[in-house]
């Protein structure tokens, strides 16, 4: 990646700690540094507990670093004015669809709420702008008066994907969209997220613990393990050339 381009997202020193008792707490992430660049998808890749998805969830503020900083746009995204001013450019896509949408709301409020909230549709046109979220996410427009039981899996992701691009976001971070989706389905989203990523020109960090389907969405490789990045560069160059044991492993791992 050239140097002089400016990230759009960057963690400097980034250190999570969560409380285990009075005395004692656990770092999730530790002194993790890492920088996205515009229009890329930086996939962040690593087994399950080596702190992608609590790195992820500081890069969105979704929560705060124990140490460190987390900038967006070279905003300090601690400081809450500024985070205010860029709220609705960061958004996140979770694994748990069940969890992450509301069963008594359907579709069509999932989606238009948000927008109506901050501005972007009203009662004139919101029907249009809903109907203009499930073309892009590729679901019939009569979904939009479904509830979420009433969607296969699948079906509710390509859902909460359609409301992380309600407020037309800069920035997405995918947290695991796809590993609980059979394969077939899997491969339809992540060909989704391609052509998002291709039309919208987002910058995104695709996280996952399979290091096959991580690279197929993104340009360069971020791994993790055990809170710590063991390695970061491009794609074909981790993919044919990696550097650490650890990368080694997931690669093996993936061909199997």
């Amino acid at each position: 990646m050239n140097e002089t381009i400016q990230p759009v997202c960057q963690a400097d020193h980034v250190t999570k700690a969560y409380p285990v008792s009075a005395f004692r707490s656990f770092e999730a992430v530790k002194d993790v540094t890492l920088s996205i660049y515009p229009g890329e998808t930086l996939g962040l890749v690593g087994e399950s507990g080596s702190g992608k998805s609590t790195l992820g969830r500081q890069l969105v503020a979704l929560e705060q670093p124990t140490k460190g900083t987390v900038r967006y746009q070279g905003h300090d995204l601690h400081d809450k004015a500024a985070l205010k001013g860029v709220r609705t450019q960061l958004q996140m896509v979770f694994q748990d669809t069940y969890a992450s949408l509301n069963p008594r709301k359907t579709v069509f409020q999932t989606l238009y709420e948000p927008m109506a909230y901050h501005g972007l549709a009203d009662r004139g046109n919101g029907r249009e702008q809903v109907n203009r979220l499930l073309d892009m996410a590729e679901l019939p427009r009569a979904f939009a008066n479904r509830y979420p039981h009433a969607l296969s899996g699948g079906q509710r992701q390509r859902v909460c994907i359609a409301r992380a691009l309600a407020l037309n976001p800069r920035f997405v971070v995918w947290d695991e969209p796809v590993s609980a989706l059979d394969v077939t389905v899997a491969a339809q989203i992540l060909e989704l997220m391609k052509q998002l990523q291709r039309e919208l020109g987002l910058t995104s960090v695709f996280i996952g613990h399979g290091i096959g389907a991580v690279a197929y969405v993104s340009q360069r490789l971020a791994v993790m393990k055990d809170g710590r990045l063991v390695e970061v560069g491009e794609t074909d160059q981790i993919l044919n050339h990696p550097k650490d044991s650890y990368t080694r492993r997931l690669i093996q791992a993936a061909r199997y």
